[in-house]
């Protein structure tokens, strides 16, 4: 009897206790991670009026990832427009390659003497070579203009990188379209898979004649 009435007591407990349980201990949820700023829609010129850093002689400000830069006018140069422009020569003599150096004035008043080059150089004296941009058969442009011409080894040579379906030394050509190119790759594996089979039934045939001459 005692150990039924036992029994009964922690029958009528357990409930009670998880009741309790989930009452004294609402369900909560994790705390989302904070999401990071949008730098996309930032407008960095804007913030703290970082347009104002840019001198007088900038045409504007431009909004970058995270920062922004300072667009110059008039041949000024530096972060904040702020560098002058100076004369790179004052006679013919010191611009390399039959370059004339001549007087150049700004919009903003100022006024510098500069290296005018002859196609097919370029540089702050004309110094730098740029004869391999030009097809001889196109004496007149870069790259049949379809390309960018650019100097590497040390700036003493100067190659064409084509824009894009282009290709060649000079980009004088159309890249061929993949369909022509699997056209291509398809005849070939054709013609190959051809010969090979002429050529076993050739050996076969000259085999079979020298191993049974009298069925010849």
């Amino acid at each position: 009897m005692a150990r039924a009435a036992t029994w009964v007591f922690f029958v009528l407990l357990i409930p009670t206790s998880v009741a309790k349980n989930n009452t004294s201990s609402p369900t909560s949820f994790p705390t989302p991670y904070p999401t990071r700023p949008d730098t996309k829609s930032q407008d960095y010129c804007k913030l703290n009026n970082n347009y104002e850093k840019c001198g007088i002689y900038s045409k504007s400000c431009k909004s970058l990832k995270g920062s922004f830069r300072c667009v110059c006018a008039c041949d000024y140069t530096g972060v904040f427009c702020t560098k002058k422009p100076n004369s790179t020569c004052s006679h013919d003599q010191d611009c390399h390659n039959n370059g004339e150096c001549k007087a150049k004035n700004t919009t903003c008043g100022n006024k510098y003497n500069t290296c005018h080059c002859k196609f097919g150089y370029n540089g702050k004296h004309c110094e730098n070579d740029l004869s391999g941009c030009i097809d001889p058969d196109d004496p007149e442009t870069f790259c049949h203009g379809h390309g960018k011409c650019r100097l590497f080894q040390k700036n003493t040579k100067a190659s064409c990188h084509c824009l894009h379906r282009r290709e060649g030394k000079y980009c004088e050509n159309k890249k061929k379209s993949q369909g022509a190119k699997q056209d291509s790759y398809s005849s070939t594996v054709t013609i190959v898979i051809v010969t090979i089979t002429i050529l076993t039934i050739v050996l076969g045939w000259l085999w079979i004649r020298q191993m049974f001459p009298t069925l010849m």
